[in-house]
């Protein structure tokens, strides 16, 4: 809590008893006071409004206190101070709005295979439908923000319990072949009453080494119609912030969990 004491201690000083001091000091507390708040408050819509405002009004009394320096001869360090504590503030007011989008489920939608064998759960109305080129087109689909997608990789019929078994240790017998790369199981039943299993991991990106990927390979068998569907889910890791990595994680893992468990 060494912010809020500080604030506290910058809004009780007199300093020279100038304008420019008095309005330095109260950018000061305003600013300490948000970055606590920031530190105690969630990411949400109304935390964010408060941090913005905030941020706002640090800013306009930094410069207020600027200007009348000029006129009484206050000092310089204060109001300087202020106005990069209400910027830090107002971007991350900012980062935490942007960031909020990534988890929203507005939109939400299913997409029904065109034989009527399968639909698919797709987590908010940013996902699009596309098609995977190659040697067999596959109808996959993909998100803007943060990146992420989705491919139908294999429909297949008259499969059984031992099938859909078989095809997760293959799954999990590949991702652990490379070294340092280890799966992760989740795996249950879904509100449909199909069994679902996947793998996830984090890869190397294709381009660079250090690049890294999410992955999850999903494996859903509907008894009623003895037919197994394989959705492959991939996102690059590319935030570079502590906080956009953590709303992006948050927001792939979510989107993972949504389309593998989705498959009806």
């Amino acid at each position: 809590m060494a912010f809020d004491d500080l604030a506290r201690h910058m809004a009780s000083r007199d300093g020279k008893k100038l304008r420019s001091a008095h309005l330095a000091n109260l950018s000061l507390c305003v600013g300490l006071g948000g970055a606590v708040a920031f530190q105690l408050t969630s990411a949400s819509e109304g935390a964010s409004l408060i941090r913005t405002l905030l941020g706002l009004a640090t800013v306009v009394l930094a410069v207020a206190a600027f200007v009348h320096r000029r006129r009484d001869g206050g000092g310089i360090v204060r109001p300087i101070v202020g106005g990069t504590v209400g910027l830090v503030l107002l971007a991350g007011a900012v980062a935490s709005i942007f960031f909020a989008s990534f988890t929203s489920t507005s939109g939400a939608w299913t997409y029904q295979s065109p034989d009527n064998d399968y639909r698919l759960a797709l987590p908010s109305g940013c996902w699009r439908e596309g098609v995977m080129r190659g040697k067999q087109s596959k109808v996959m689909f993909a998100c803007s923000r943060p990146y992420m997608q989705a491919a139908v990789m294999l429909v297949k019929s008259d499969q059984s319990e031992s099938d859909f078994v078989s095809a997760i240790a293959r799954a999990r017998e590949f991702m652990d072949s490379k070294p340092g790369r280890r799966a992760a199981s989740h795996q249950g039943v879904n509100a449909s009453l199909n069994s679902y299993h996947y793998l996830t991991t984090i890869d190397a990106g294709a381009e660079a080494e250090s690049d890294r990927v999410f992955v999850a390979d999903c494996y859903t068998w509907k008894p009623s119609k003895r037919l197994l569907v394989q959705i492959l889910f991939e996102a690059p890791l590319t935030m570079l912030s502590i906080e956009g990595k953590e709303a992006a994680a948050m927001a792939i893992t979510a989107s993972a969990d949504t389309i593998c468990k989705g498959v009806d």
